[in-house]
């Protein structure tokens, strides 16, 4: 992303006849829009990876998690993140607070003097960034957690991990830009590498849930596969927004960031469903899905910064390998149930470090991005300060959460986990929402298989025009 180093107030009699200004701030906004087509499209896909019983819940939590999370930006976040003269290479100070000062401020880059961008549109689509990042990450606690302890968690987990990241790496102040140069585009380290191990920490501590009636197929089945493709298709829709707005003003590094992500996103669809076809002979729309996704988040870090033939590679390495990382969970026992750990954490890591590989001085000045480049470049260093920068953001983000999850679970009221097993089998709708659920159907299957979904109430009862009573073995399926 460009990094400005300077904030200074609006002058109309230099600026007001700058055409830039205002095509830069549209530019931002239009990409911002884009960036709420994200969040739905997360809400769409982790609603139809879950059982029906819980699927309401994953439909909501992000839009909860968006509204709280956008708040506590304007409020802090922003400030902590963007201000310009903190004394220190860690986090911000309160010079944005409540984004003031910003309503004729403007930003600019020494490497594109005349190239300025409103301050306001900046503070949107930044805020918006981090809102996809919450809503990518809380929804681990899917069928297990509770709501209220995780949006507590949000609030701190915005201002306490988010926000130090990207004032290392986006922030002139940062001492990822200021003492090692690392290079990261789109944000592999605050929004994916940050879910991802935030996503690790949150489900070590939530445990697993029912391994029997996980590993039953009959019985464990997702809600809506059609609600995951269409949550994809608005996800890449969304992403171009995202990827072309980290380029944050109009011109051909966003052009080239927008190719960049459809060929990633294409390629490693198409690996993944390879990979899914060569050891089950089936094919996977879930996996197409999930592919697709991978190739969003391995280019991100390089969106802007690569070559369009490097974009090839960074998808099918990203569906290669990250089709296999969605195994870890198995081997190292965490209930990672929507994979966010695998897709996220990991597939941040390996585009983090491909761009250390293939990032191109030639193409990131496109977009004002002086930049030594990577191996492509001869420059061979950059690989190492990647992994510095990948290492450190994910000890620190698994290790913040660990310990602020802890501190809330021991709060009165704020434990994590629902503790009633039979509420954890009636599902997160029903501990939750009370009487709502994604569909009316469910009701209807209340009365099928009453064990479906459990209640400590009286079992419900049919009377027929006649009279007779339906009872649940009237609804069996019985063998032909």
């Amino acid at each position: 992303m460009l990094v400005f180093e300077v904030f200074r107030e609006f002058d109309p009699a230099v600026d007001g006849s700058n055409p830039k200004i205002m095509a830069n701030g549209l530019f931002l906004f239009t990409c911002s829009s884009l960036l709420i087509f994200v969040v739905l499209g997360i809400a769409m896909f982790y609603s139809g990876m879950t059982q029906r019983r819980s699927s309401l819940s994953m439909l909501g939590i992000p839009l909860i998690v968006t509204m709280v999370t956008f708040i506590v930006w304007c409020v802090l976040g922003y400030s902590l993140t963007f201000s310009n003269n903190a004394s220190t290479r860690y986090i911000g100070n309160f010079q944005f607070a409540g984004l003031r000062n910003l309503e004729r401020s403007l930003l600019e880059n020494e490497s594109a003097p005349d190239n300025l961008i409103p301050a306001l549109p900046h503070a949107v689509f930044e805020g918006l960034l981090a809102c996809v990042a919450a809503a990518l990450t809380m929804p681990c606690i899917a069928e297990r957690g509770r709501i209220l302890p995780m949006l507590v968690f949000c609030v701190v987990w915005v201002i306490l991990v988010y926000c130090p990241v990207a004032y290392w790496e986006w922030n002139s102040n940062g001492w990822m830009v200021d003492k090692i140069d690392i290079l990261d585009y789109g944000g592999g380290s605050p929004v994916h590498l940050v879910s991802g191990f935030t996503t690790l920490a949150y489900s070590i501590l939530l445990g697993q849930r029912d391994q029997i009636l996980i590993m039953n197929k009959n019985r464990y089945r997702n809600s809506n596969t059609g609600m995951i493709v269409i949550g994809t298709m608005f996800l890449v829709t969304g992403w171009l927004g995202f990827n072309a707005g980290c380029s944050l003003t109009l011109g051909l590094a966003s052009f080239i960031s927008v190719v960049n992500t459809l060929i990633s996103s294409a390629m490693a669809s198409l690996t993944w469903m390879c990979v899914d076809y060569y050891w089950n002979r089936k094919l996977s729309i879930m996996g197409v899905c999930s592919g697709c996704i991978t190739g969003l988040v391995v280019i991100t870090p390089a969106a802007g910064y690569v070559n369009l033939w490097s974009s090839f590679i960074f998808g099918f390495v990203g569906g290669f390998l990250v089709n296999f990382a969605t195994g870890l969970k198995y081997l190292i026992h965490v209930d990672d149930c929507l994979d966010i750990f695998a897709i996220h954490g990991i597939g941040g890591m390996i585009g983090i470090l491909l761009t250390g590989l293939f990032a191109d001085k030639n193409i990131a000045i496109l977009g004002f991005n002086d930049i030594a480049g990577g191996w492509v470049n001869q420059n061979y260093v950059q690989l190492g300060w990647e992994v510095v920068g990948t290492i450190v953001v994910s000890l620190y983000a698994f290790t913040i959460s660990f310990v602020v999850l802890l501190i809330i679970n021991w709060i009165p009221g704020l434990r994590l986990k629902v503790d009633d097993e039979q509420t954890l089998h009636g599902g997160a709708d029903e501990w939750e929402f009370g009487g709502e659920f994604i569909q009316d159907f469910v009701e209807f299957l209340r009365i099928l298989d009453p064990t479906d979904y459990l209640r400590n109430e009286v079992e419900p009862q049919l009377e027929s025009p006649a009279g007779e009573s339906y009872q649940q073995e009237d609804f069996q399926m019985r063998d032909l």
